[in-house]
Parts: structure tokens; C-alpha cells; sequence
């Protein structure tokens, strides 16, 4: 009898957690990418009670809570004595991110740090203890040479080790004498291919993608400022693709955005890349910045949206009034998994005014419950060495334009984190798992495509 009741028991509490995994999923339309809605409370983060600013921001999620505590944790520049550093903080919900007991200092990278990239993997990138990795600008360093830009490697996301300049191919560089390449400015975004082939001439199948910044001109202050490409099979050693940038400029002072393009953060969806990136019509960078939205179905050949700019420094808001900058865009077709709003498309970006740098947060517009179709599993048990039983029930309205491709079903174990075990037809509305483990939890996601 102890025996049964420990198994029912156990039952029981994976039912709870599956019941508390209500999760949403679509492909979204070419035009929800470019409606945005920000936080009516912006800016979000604000530490100014330990007199601190914030810029450029770095944020990314993981369901599994990365493997320690909150589920978003962020990476940002702040200022101290007139010199870039880099801290760190977390948050439940991707809006209130804590101020006194996580933001933290980066320790083991360069003093002078700027532009934080971090990708966190957690099979450690196939090897190793290192679950996070970041790439940032060092300010100190020549923006004429490619040791202006570090790659560190890290247990925690706070504590760095092996920090060291990237190096560069002799042939295809990153930084050099050619026109575009004068000057680096530091990484804008990179992706991480962890099935990555790292086939000569694909550069998207490398394991690491990093879109960057460089600028022209005699000196670093008054360049136009680009968006080039590079790949590596290690993370350390790039090659840059191409003879020029994937984002140029249009070099017309009359466009917003005809001076600089900048730091951008790149989301895929299916078969489309979305780059979100800082515009100026001044080589200043320093005013009348704004963000804006390009396009792409390689990673490479980019199409910039003719509804820009998605947010504009001069629409009242006091606290962005000057520049309005530096996008970290995430996308999670599972709508989050609870934490926070379940909108899958979400935005972090900097504002500045003459007083201060803070950031701010913002959703899609297009994207509520009434508009997604939703998916809650409804029961589960557990026999015969856990076998997983579970069924859902579409619910809700399907996004307009779409119809229902597929079921994706995940698994969420722990330590090993959220993996997908199945994709099944839209006509299926049950499956077996045969290889569930004690406190395997579940996720259904349906799929949404566009209509022809």
C-alpha cells in the first residue's frame, strides 16, 4: 500500500505541473514583427538607487530556469567614473528585474567592457563545465585591431574564466584596411548552431554566426556604421563573410536610419531571420537614434521593413526622448511557459534623455490571448516505469491568415532542460511517451502557417 501511495503521489505532483504549463504557439505573419507596444511603465529598469545607468542590453530566458534560479537573466552596460563595465541581474518575469540582490559586477573579463553578447547553452556547447559564453567590446583596446572584441567562457554567467581577444582569419578579416572594415565597435548579436556542419561556403551552418559592427572613416567618432557577418567553428577564431557589411546604410542624411546601422539582435522564425537594429541619420550616434526591423531568409541578403522606424525617439516618451536604441528581441513559440506575459515576441531596448540611460520593454501588439489558440494538457499518469500519458484540447481563436500545421511535444527534464520528443498531426490530440522520467513535465505547442 506505501508503495502505491508513493506512486500516486507522485502522479499527482507531475499532473500539478503539467496543469501549470498552459502553453501558446504560432508562426507569426511578416507584419506582426514590426507592432510593437511598450510597457506603459517604462523604463522597466531603473537602478538609479545605486546610482547606476543601463545600456545596451543582453537578455535571454530558459524555461528550466538555467539550471539555478530566475528564469531571465540580463547582461548590461552601466557606467562608472566615465568607463563602460558590464553588470549583470535576473528577473521572474522578464519586467521586474532585481536591484539589490543580483546586480553584480562581471568578473574575469577586461575592465573596460562594453556591447555584452551571451549565449547560454546548457549541454556546455557539447563539452566542458561552461554554460554560458560572451563576446564584448573591450573599450580600452585599438577599434582598429580585432583584439578590440573578447570572448570569455563562464559556470554561472557572473564568474568568467579564459578570457581572450577573438582572432581573425589573414585573408577574410574583420577589422583591416578596407573601406568598410576600418573600425570595430564591438558584436552586435550571434547565433548558436549546436547541430552546426560548419561547411566551407555556408556561412549560417558554422556553429557560431556573429553579425557585428564596424564603421569607415578616418577616425572611429565620425564613421558610418555597418552590420557584417562573420562565422567560426570554435567561437574564438572568425572569418568574416564577404568583401562588405549584410547591413548597409543608404547614406543619405534625409533617411532616419541613412548614417548608421547598429547594434542589432537577430531572431530566426522557421525559415526567416528578423534583425532589430539601432538607426541614426547622424554619424554621431549620439542623437535622433531609433530602432528598426530587416528581414531575411539566409541570414545574409537583408530586407529592411517600410514600416520603420518600429520605435521613434520623438513620440512624447521623456525617458527615451534622445535615443532610442540597442534591441534585445527574444522569441519563444511556447509563449514563455508561463513566465511572464505569454506573448512569444518580446523586446528590451535602451532609451537616453539628457539625464539618464534606462531601459525599456515592449510585446507585440498583434499577440494577446484572444488571438492565439491555446493548448493545456489534461491529464497525465504515470505506470509500468513512467510511461507519460497525455492529451490536449485546442482552444481560443487561430491567428488570422494561419492554418494548424502540427503538435510539437516537449519534454522538460531536470537537469537536462526542454527537448522536442514529437511532432505529430493536427488531427492527433493524444500521445505516449514511453520514455518519461520520475518528474518529466510536458508541453504542447501547435504550429501555425501561413495561408497561401
Amino acid at each position: 500500500m506505501d508503495t502505491f501511495l508513493k506512486v500516486l503521489q507522485k502522479a499527482l505532483s507531475v499532473r500539478r505541473l503539467l496543469f501549470a504549463s498552459m502553453l501558446i504557439g504560432t508562426v507569426l505573419q511578416a507584419s506582426y514583427w514590426t507592432r510593437w507596444v511598450e510597457n506603459p511603465n517604462n523604463p522597466v529598469f531603473n537602478p538609479q538607487h545605486n546610482s547606476l545607468k543601463a545600456a545596451y542590453p543582453c537578455v535571454l530566458y530558459n524555461a528550466n530556469r538555467f539550471h539555478d534560479h530566475e528564469c531571465y537573466k540580463m547582461w548590461f552596460v552601466t557606467s562608472i567614473g566615465g568607463v563602460d563595465t558590464i553588470y549583470y541581474t535576473c528577473s521572474e518575469d522578464g519586467i521586474h528585474w532585481d536591484e539589490d540582490h543580483c546586480l553584480i559586477p562581471l568578473f574575469g573579463i577586461q575592465a573596460e567592457a562594453s556591447h555584452p553578447v551571451v549565449v547560454y547553452d546548457p549541454e556546455c556547447f557539447g563539452k566542458g563545465r561552461y554554460y554560458y559564453k560572451i563576446w564584448y567590446w573591450d573599450t580600452a583596446a585599438s577599434q582598429s585591431s580585432v583584439v578590440a572584441i573578447r570572448y570569455a567562457e563562464s559556470e554561472d554567467g557572473i564568474h568568467w574564466e579564459n578570457d581572450q581577444p577573438i582572432t581573425q582569419d589573414e585573408k577574410q578579416y574583420l577589422v583591416g584596411d578596407l573601406a568598410y572594415f576600418c573600425h570595430l565597435y564591438g558584436p552586435s548579436s550571434v547565433l548558436y548552431n549546436d547541430h552546426g556542419t560548419n561547411t566551407s561556403g555556408q556561412p549560417l551552418s558554422f556553429s557560431y554566426v556573429m553579425y557585428y559592427d564596424v564603421g569607415d572613416g578616418e577616425t572611429p567618432e565620425g564613421s558610418v556604421k555597418r552590420i557584417a557577418l562573420a562565422y567560426s567553428s570554435n567561437g574564438v577564431h572568425w572569418v568574416r563573410y564577404g568583401s562588405e557589411p549584410v547591413v548597409i546604410p543608404s547614406g543619405k542624411s534625409v533617411d532616419w536610419d541613412g548614417i548608421c546601422r547598429y547594434r542589432a539582435s537577430v531572431v530566426q522564425d522557421h525559415a526567416m531571420y528578423h534583425l532589430y537594429y539601432s538607426g541614426s541619420c547622424s554619424p554621431s550616434s549620439e542623437v535622433d537614434v531609433h530602432i528598426g526591423h530587416a528581414t531575411s531568409k539566409d541570414g545574409i541578403s537583408w530586407m529592411v521593413d517600410p514600416d520603420n522606424p518600429i520605435f521613434y525617439g520623438a513620440e512624447g516618451k521623456s525617458w527615451r526622448e534622445d535615443k532610442t536604441y540597442a534591441p534585445a528581441v527574444l522569441y519563444d513559440l511556447a509563449g514563455f511557459s508561463g513566465h511572464g506575459s505569454p506573448n512569444p515576441l518580446k523586446m528590451w531596448f535602451a532609451g537616453s534623455n539628457k539625464i539618464d540611460l534606462t531601459l525599456g520593454y515592449a510585446e507585440n501588439s498583434s499577440l494577446d490571448m484572444s488571438s492565439i489558440a491555446t493548448v493545456s494538457v489534461d491529464r497525465i499518469w504515470l505506470s509500468k516505469g513512467f510511461v507519460g500519458s497525455l492529451s490536449w484540447v485546442l482552444s481560443g481563436t487561430i491567428p488570422p491568415g494561419t492554418t494548424l500545421l502540427k503538435y510539437q511535444i516537449f519534454r522538460v527534464d531536470f537537469p537536462e532542460g526542454k527537448k522536442l520528443i514529437a511532432e505529430v498531426s493536427p488531427k492527433t490530440t493524444s500521445y505516449l511517451d514511453k520514455n518519461a522520467k520520475e518528474n518529466s513535465t510536458y508541453a504542447v505547442t501547435p504550429v501555425f502557417v501561413n495561408l497561401p
